[in-house]
């Protein structure tokens, strides 16, 4: 029992048991008991062990169940007061007697209740975390971090550099064999990533994230990705809160689906709507966009054309440029899409009866609709096909 320096009583530990014992000159102690007060644990466990002769120390403490609110506030977390999740938590640490303290380790896994993140509408239902903090490197080394919400679900690994060090960039390492993600209805239907690896530097307030690698696998295609996000950026009321360069290229075939799946619902929506329309089939080869999303992008209501540009390969073309025409079939190639304009180069195709050496279409605006486009064409058919 813990008394105050009036006698009134602070904390205490109930049916407690424990024993101590030295093993060929190091100790072994371990202690069970219910606490009461001073923010005990109701129920935990401590184990202190040391080894070559107290050249190392080991101790873990189990507390049993502990709501996540509590449990950042004690590491100093803002934010959380309003969840209520509660986790089964249990900490370590090694301390060397040549070296100090080696690592802190931390283990929790939930049990109920949620995690309210603050500024979004988002709650992590599962939290499950092995984490181990080493002071020598200033970092976490992250073995298992397993989250469940709305709209993220999978099981990452990695670490997290310069942790306390002030006027760094905080460096940012993960990886996951399988994530699913869901940010519908941005995009328009939810993914799933395998051999995902992000690796990017933080700034001080976490407003800007510099991403110089990020990487996944779906439907059989590699994406690889870098860029900077930057949230502190001014902007105007009703303009993008926001600032995003990011580079993309995409490793191997793949087809409309894939396309459509990736391309956010309203950017370059004129492009996306043709591609959804008109484009019967095709296989893209290959491909790479830049994206320079700024606060102004969107200011006439749609994507300005100087802030995208995708350059890709296909084959396997069947499209129909318009309603009352035959679509043009097995075309073979290479486009541009800007955010608001459209251009491609056909080196092979085939119009109804005719074979097609070379066509170029462009459409030099998507938005607003209704825009003219332009169709050149080279080959050789029968002149009553005309």
């Amino acid at each position: 029992r813990v008394l105050s320096q009036s006698g009134k009583p602070l904390a205490s530990i109930n049916e407690a048991s424990g024993s101590i014992e030295s093993i060929e000159g190091d100790l072994s102690l371990s202690l069970t008991g219910a606490g009461e007060g001073a923010l005990l644990p109701e129920i935990f466990g401590l184990s202190i062990d040391t080894s070559g002769q107290f050249s190392e120390l080991k101790a873990n403490l189990d507390v049993g169940v502990l709501p996540i609110s509590l449990l950042a506030r004690s590491l100093g977390v803002p934010g959380l007061d309003e969840s209520d999740l509660i986790a089964g938590t249990s900490f370590g640490a090694t301390v060397l007697r040549d070296g100090g303290l080696d690592h802190v380790d931390l283990v929790l896994a939930s049990q109920e209740g949620v995690v309210r993140i603050p500024g979004i509408d988002e709650t992590i239902s599962r939290l499950d975390a092995a984490l181990s903090y080493r002071p020598s490197a200033d970092e976490v080394v992250i073995s298992r971090l397993g989250v469940e919400s709305d709209r993220l679900q999978g099981t990452l690994s990695g670490r997290l550099v310069n942790v306390l060090s002030e006027n760094k960039l905080r460096r940012i390492e993960l990886a996951s064999d399988s994530l699913d993600f869901d940010l519908t209805p941005m995009f328009e239907s939810a993914w799933t990533l395998s051999d995902v690896a992000v690796s990017a530097d933080v700034s001080d307030d976490f407003t800007v994230i510099a991403f110089d690698k990020a990487g996944f696998s779906v439907d059989d295609v590699e994406i690889r990705a870098s860029g900077e996000l930057d949230l502190s950026v001014d902007h105007k009321d009703g303009e993008i809160p926001l600032k995003l360069d990011l580079s993309t290229e995409a490793i191997g075939e793949f087809g409309k689906a894939t396309v459509l799946k990736f391309w956010p619902v309203k950017l370059g929506d004129g492009g996306r709507r043709f591609v959804s329309q008109n484009l019967n089939a095709g296989i893209v080869t290959e491909a790479s966009a830049r994206l320079e999303l700024k606060p102004d992008s969107m200011a006439q209501g749609f994507l300005r054309d100087e802030d995208l540009t995708v350059t890709f390969g296909f084959k396997g073309g069947d499209v129909r440029f318009m309603s009352d025409m035959p679509p043009a079939t097995r075309a073979i190639g290479i486009g541009k899409l800007g955010g608001n304009s459209l251009s491609v180069a056909v080196t092979s195709a085939i119009y109804d009866d005719w074979n097609i050496q070379s066509a170029d279409v462009k459409f030099p605006q998507l938005n607003p609709r209704g825009q003219d486009f332009f169709v050149t064409a080279i080959g050789s058919g029968p002149a009553i096909s005309i």
